[in-house]
């Protein structure tokens, strides 16, 4: 009697390349709202003392600051840092700091874009007229 061996294991699968299903890195910004007006970035940078700041982005409507603005830290890990100001006064306004999504960010990016556009002078040609 012979005695038939088992079938080898199948090979095993080549790896993939396909995007993994991990969840995207953490987003590193905060919004700020309730900003006194006269607010710049320096303030900001002044109130988020000891955060590694990455970008500022001061939000207007009607061509005036809006009193909001978002914050870009260089570590996810600053953000919880950041909402630990959280009403804390600047001058004598306190300013609320929230997470803000990724989505929300990029549309504030847009719309900043799209009315320092939209407003641009006309430009003119070498002989005056309108081109």
């Amino acid at each position: 009697m012979c005695s038939a061996s088992p079938p080898p294991p199948p090979p095993p699968h080549p790896p993939s390349y396909a995007y993994n299903a991990q969840p995207p890195p953490p987003f590193s910004v905060v919004r700020l709202r309730r900003l006194p007006f006269d607010c710049a970035e320096p303030g900001i940078v002044e109130f988020f003392s000891g955060l590694d700041i990455v970008d500022i982005l001061l939000v207007n409507k009607d061509r005036r600051f809006s009193g909001e603005a978002f914050c870009v830290l260089g570590y996810p890990l600053q953000v919880d840092f950041a909402l630990q100001r959280n009403k804390q006064n600047m001058g004598r306004r306190y300013i609320e700091v929230f997470r803000t999504k990724r989505q929300e960010y990029y549309r504030a990016i847009a719309d900043s874009f799209r009315r320092s556009t939209s407003f641009s002078p006309r430009l003119k040609g070498s002989e005056g007229k309108v081109i």
